[in-house]
C-alpha cells in the first residue's frame, strides 16, 4: 500500500513539474513572439522618413530635451562639414551644381535642407571663422517660387479651408434666420459684409497664438492711458474742480 502511495505521489510530482516547464516555455514563446513597439512619430521627429524627412525631422538634441535626457553629441555632429559648402568667388557658398538632379535642375529644397542643417549645427556648436573669407551665400539666391511652394502654400491651404468652413456656416445661419438663400446673399450688403469679415478674420487669426498677440497689442496700446489714470487716483483733477 505504501508503495502504491509513493508511486502515485511521484507521478503527481512529475506531472506538476512538466506543467511548470510547459508554462515557462509558453511564456518564453509569448515573450519572443510579441512584436516590439515602434517608436512614436514624436520620438523619431515626424511621420516622414528617409529622404522625405530631410530638414523636417526634429534634431537629436530637441528629442533629448523633450524626453528630459542629457544630450550627448556625436563627434561628427559638433562640427559642420559638407563637401557642397565651398569657397566660390572668394566667399563661402553652396555649390549649386552639386545639387542638380538627373534632369539637370537644381533641387532647391535640398539647398534649404542643407542650409538649415548648417545653421543648426553652428547655432548649437559655434566655431571660429576666417575673417579673410566671408560668407557670400544669401537666401535671396533661392528662387521665390521655392519659398512659396515649400512654406506658404500649406499655410494658404489651411487658411482657405478655414475660410470656406466659416463662410458656409455663416451663410447657413443667415439662410436659417433671415430666409435668404446663398445666391441672394451675394447680392446683398449683409452677405458681402459677412464675406469680407470672414476673409479678414481668417487672415488675421491663423493660429491660437495670434489671439494672444492681439491681446498684448491691445494692452500695449492702452498702457499709457491706464498709467496716466493711475497717477490721478485719489487726487482731484483740475478739470473736476468747481469754479
Amino acid at each position: 500500500m505504501y508503495a502504491l502511495m509513493n508511486k502515485s505521489s511521484v507521478a503527481m510530482a512529475r506531472t506538476v513539474a512538466m506543467r511548470k516547464v510547459q508554462t515557462v516555455r509558453c511564456a518564453a514563446a509569448d515573450a519572443s513572439a510579441k512584436p516590439k513597439r515602434k517608436p512614436s512619430p514624436l520620438e523619431v521627429g515626424g511621420t516622414l522618413s528617409g529622404k522625405d524627412a530631410a530638414g523636417k525631422a526634429a534634431g537629436a538634441k530637441a528629442i533629448a530635451e523633450l524626453k528630459g535626457e542629457q544630450y550627448v553629441a556625436l563627434a561628427g555632429t559638433t562640427k559642420f562639414e559638407d563637401s557642397r559648402w565651398k569657397v566660390i568667388d572668394d566667399g563661402y557658398c553652396w555649390d549649386f551644381e552639386m545639387f542638380k538632379g538627373a534632369d539637370g535642375e537644381t533641387d532647391w529644397n535640398a539647398v534649404i535642407d542643407a542650409e538649415v542643417r548648417r545653421r543648426k549645427i553652428l547655432e548649437d556648436f559655434p566655431e571660429a571663422c576666417d575673417d579673410n573669407i566671408s560668407v557670400t551665400f544669401d537666401l535671396s539666391m533661392i528662387p521665390f517660387k521655392v519659398w512659396v511652394t515649400r512654406f506658404h502654400l500649406p499655410e494658404a491651404e489651411q487658411a482657405n479651408g478655414r475660410a470656406a468652413m466659416i463662410g458656409f456656416v455663416a451663410a447657413y445661419l443667415v439662410d436659417l434666420v433671415f430666409h435668404v438663400s446663398i445666391v441672394d446673399q451675394m447680392d446683398s450688403f449683409l452677405g458681402k459684409a459677412l464675406l469680407a469679415a470672414t476673409l479678414i478674420g481668417t487672415l488675421a487669426v491663423r493660429r491660437n497664438e495670434d489671439l494672444e498677440l492681439f491681446k498684448s497689442l491691445a494692452d500695449e496700446a492702452t498702457f499709457y492711458d491706464r498709467q496716466w489714470n493711475a497717477t490721478w487716483e485719489g487726487v482731484e483733477r483740475p478739470s473736476e474742480k468747481s469754479d
